[in-house]
């Protein structure tokens, strides 16, 4: 045993309290229920007391404690199960073993199991055990969050502990919910009674069986065709003063006499080209063929290097699907030859200050139009006035008056001719 003593010296009459904590130094619960003999001993200078008293040794003298180290919360995935491991130390003091009883709850009365199972006995003070506890997350839930309540109570004191983690819940992805509705489906079609837990698999089969026949028949339909069109020359160079003529064939590759509609478009949708056709529509017996031929002729309004795209489109009589061939005609040997004639200055005698008028014609020598020209008029090679946009066709002119300002002194004209 451990035991103290206190000197205390006064002079004069007076009383103190003192305060002596004994504690036991024996490993052995067997000392329980015997009695510690205490003497206190008091002496001064004028006498001594000592008297004699005793301290029982004594379950009802313990502390209860449970010191529990909890697991951090995790992520379970719907359908599956987490395991969470608890570590419970007996904290009593004195020495003294314990019992416990274990209460797991989930927030949303989900399966728990508990390992090993409820009751712990004779847990000495100081040693831990491990405990398991298994959450069973159910397949097809929404809730998205678990609290797991973990309770330990002292049998022998009912004192107890309430700790916590929490389970956050992994939902399911975008082809676990696509399969789910595929189980769903199979079960309302009743295809679960013949199939059994293989009735989502055997109706993803069917279905992926039936669109398959669906695209077999549609690329039937896309790739099928009611007429053949042939142009072994679709590329044609010409002259500005020129034709060009295209050679198509048509072919009726179909067991069936059928007619056809015929357009030709130019894909630019303008008029410098002019489109000669004098067939519109026309009739072949089941594998007849026809040879069709349409021309492309510049107007005055092509330019140098110009070009057309025109599609020659097909249309079968009762049926909406077209087919069509693209011809492209380029201008070759294509120039433009501008030309300024007959300039006249009026008045031709002015003074400065004075609005002078200076008019000519510009010519086009060319085969092909001339576009986006403009004309500029420069006195003393300072610009003072111009012309824009001007069309001129091939072999064609322009009448032009541009208005200037005289200065004081010499005027000198130039006229400039470009493109922009």
């Amino acid at each position: 045993m451990r035991g103290g003593s206190t000197k205390i010296q006064n002079s004069c009459i007076s009383n103190t309290t003192l305060e002596l904590i004994i504690a036991s130094s024996e490993n052995d619960l067997s000392i329980y229920g015997e009695n510690i003999e205490i003497e206190f001993s008091a002496q001064g200078k004028t006498g001594k007391s000592i008297f004699t008293t005793y301290a029982l040794i004594s379950e009802d003298a313990v502390d209860y404690d449970i010191k529990v180290i909890v697991p951090p919360d995790k992520d379970i995935k719907h359908g599956t199960s987490g395991s969470y491991f608890f570590i419970i130390e007996n904290n009593n003091t004195g020495l003294w073993p314990d019992n416990y009883l274990l209460e797991a709850i989930s927030e949303n009365d989900w399966n728990l199991t508990i390992n090993p199972d409820s009751n712990i006995n004779n847990l000495d003070s100081g040693e831990s055990i491990e405990i398991n506890i298994t959450i069973y997350v159910p397949k097809n839930t929404e809730i998205t969050s678990d609290n797991l309540i973990f309770k330990i109570i002292s049998d022998k004191s009912e004192f107890s502990k309430t700790v916590n983690v929490t389970s956050n819940i992994i939902g399911p992805n975008i082809m676990e919910d696509l399969y789910n509705y595929f189980e769903s489906l199979a079960e309302s079609l009743g295809l679960d009674d013949i199939f059994d837990e293989y009735a989502p698999h055997a109706l993803v089969v069917l279905l992926f069986s039936i669109l398959f026949i669906i695209l077999i028949l549609l690329v039937f339909i896309i790739t099928s065709k009611f007429v053949d069109i042939i142009c072994l020359d679709r590329i044609i160079e010409i002259s500005p003063n020129q034709t060009g003529l295209f050679e198509i064939k048509l072919i009726n590759p179909t067991k069936k006499a059928r007619y056809y509609e015929i357009n030709i478009v130019d894909r630019k949708k303008e008029s410098k080209w002019l489109i000669s056709f004098n067939k519109d529509k026309i009739h072949l017996n089941p594998k007849e063929s026809r040879k069709i031929t349409f021309g492309v002729q510049p107007t005055d309004l092509v330019q140098k290097d110009d070009w057309a795209e025109i599609d020659l489109i097909v249309k079968t009589d009762g049926k909406r699907k077209i087919e069509k061939i693209s011809t492209m005609i380029v201008l070759k040997n294509s120039i433009t030859n501008l030309s300024i004639n007959n300039i006249i200055h009026l008045p031709r005698i002015f003074k400065e200050g004075e609005k002078i008028v200076t008019s000519f014609i510009l010519k086009n020598k060319g085969n092909v139009s001339s576009e986006n020209i403009v004309v500029l008029l420069y006195i003393n090679g300072e610009e003072k006035n111009k012309v824009v946009d001007i069309i001129i066709p091939a072999e064609g002119y322009a009448e032009l008056d541009i208005p200037w300002i005289a200065v004081k002194g010499k005027n000198e004209i130039s006229i400039v001719v470009k493109k922009y």
